[in-house]
């Protein structure tokens, strides 16, 4: 079913900027265009208007994204928005901040913009693939990212969604199930994994409680290439095999960035792979 917060065509949220630039509102409108054109499910402004949020947020009193970018975009996008930023338990790890400061900063970032009254809120959780894959204890971590989405998460308006980058990894998981049960019970209504190009890894999928959605980063936004369509889907297909496929979602596997050569076309393209793959298999890619 469509446009029931599924978000089926996703991306992560960084964003190449356009070739002739622009500032404000009128950057915002070329992401925006370049976005619904390529048929996706939410725009981001590609975190562009972004610098030093990490400085930032240490020390601020009252939130900073929902004012700097989630407002904004409401207001510009005639499509749902979403906004991306670190998880408590990223936050901790890049800054050495307490789990109560982490946690307090980062839940108050997510309150103000669902207050804002965007749709879609991604955390960053960029810990756990290091710990899990070393097999660390991620308890402290846990805990922190389960305080920030409780009592959030579920609202009839809006999907707080959980990024668990593992970019370089194998596709197999280094983590005992009662670890990846704890990880994917944390309440969130969404999860984005990065898989590669081979059917290995999705027995995961089998942990993840029902109704969470999972989004599976398939498409690889570090080349300019297009993947054939057909093995896409059928990764999906081997999906679908473990967790109900109306369950799941598609994007990159990361953001995207010019240091990787490529350009605003070759992200256009990608985008719309994304779409076209949704549409092919879900049959439509809002």
């Amino acid at each position: 079913m469509a446009n029931q917060l599924r978000f089926r065509s996703d991306h992560v949220g960084l964003l190449i900027a356009p070739p002739d630039g622009g500032e404000g509102d009128a950057l915002r409108r070329k992401l925006i265009a370049m976005q619904r054109a390529a048929n996706c499910s939410v725009a981001t402004d590609g975190e562009l208007f972004r610098s030093h949020f990490i400085e930032a947020i240490q020390t601020a009193d009252a939130p900073i994204l929902a004012e700097a970018e989630g407002k904004p975009m409401v207001a510009l996008a005639n499509m749902d928005v979403k906004v991306s930023l670190p998880s408590a338990s990223a936050l901790m790890e890049r800054t050495g901040m307490t789990e109560g400061a982490a946690v307090g900063a980062i839940r108050r970032e997510v309150a103000a913009l669902i207050e804002a009254g965007v749709p879609y809120i991604q955390l960053n959780g960029t810990a756990y693939g290091p710990l899990l894959d070393e097999g660390r204890d991620i308890d402290a971590q846990l805990a922190a990212d389960r305080a920030v989405v409780d009592g959030l998460a579920g609202g009839e308006e809006h999907r707080l969604a959980l990024r668990i980058g593992r970019q370089g990894a194998s596709p197999e998981w280094n983590a005992d199930d009662a670890r990846l049960k704890a990880l994917f019970g944390l309440g969130y209504d969404r999860y984005l994994l990065d898989f590669g190009t081979q059917p290995r890894g999705f027995e995961v999928l089998a942990l993840i409680p029902d109704p969470a959605m999972v989004v599976l980063g398939l498409i690889d936004q570090s080349v300019a290439e297009l993947q054939p369509i057909d093995p896409i889907l059928d990764l999906i297909d081997a999906a679908a095999e473990v967790i109900d496929g109306d369950r799941l979602a598609l994007s990159p596997r990361g953001g995207f960035s010019a240091k990787s050569g490529l350009s605003w076309a070759d992200q256009d393209r990608k985008l719309a792979q994304v779409a076209d793959v949704c549409v092919r298999w879900w049959g439509f890619a809002r």
